[in-house]
């Protein structure tokens, strides 16, 4: 149930595989080595000082963050614990990637707000099925709480 919001959301898997590990691109750039610009998607900074005023006002609990996407369904601790520190990433998932670029495409202010509900490790599974109401429930508050901001 826990809730982040991302400030930066990068997508892991677009770039190269070297043997030194995976290179990082910003989708859309082509991937070879001399051109490497930071990737990831930013929240707007006028979106997200209204963002991080409005939190300060209500009691909803959120922290703010490097999200990463990934096109893989991540049940790996190893993994996950691997990618969190080497991009500081708060939390993982699917889809964030593919609703950045198009709104970044069109000049639309996006936000990408998740409600945990698993730890992307083995158990992630029965994580969800215990966690899948408390993370509903953050996200109707912080929904409720972010809506006079989006406005």
């Amino acid at each position: 149930g826990d809730i982040v919001i991302a400030e930066r959301l990068i997508d892991i898997d677009y770039g190269r595989l070297t043997p030194e590990g995976r290179i990082v691109y910003q989708p859309g750039v082509l991937p070879i080595p001399e051109e490497k610009p930071e990737p990831g998607y930013v929240v707007p900074e006028p979106l997200l000082s209204r963002l991080k005023e409005r939190l300060a006002r209500t009691s909803v609990e959120a922290r703010l963050g490097t999200i990463l996407t990934t096109d893989a369904y991540l049940a790996s601790p190893v993994e996950r614990d691997q990618l969190a520190g080497e991009w500081d990433g708060l939390a993982i998932e699917m889809e964030g990637s593919a609703l950045c670029g198009v709104a970044e495409r069109f000049g639309v202010p996006w936000l990408v707000v998740r409600a945990l509900s698993d730890r992307a490790g083995e158990d992630s599974l029965d994580d969800f099925s215990a966690f899948v109401d408390s993370a509903a429930a953050s996200s109707a508050r912080l929904v409720r709480a972010l809506l006079p901001v989006l406005g």
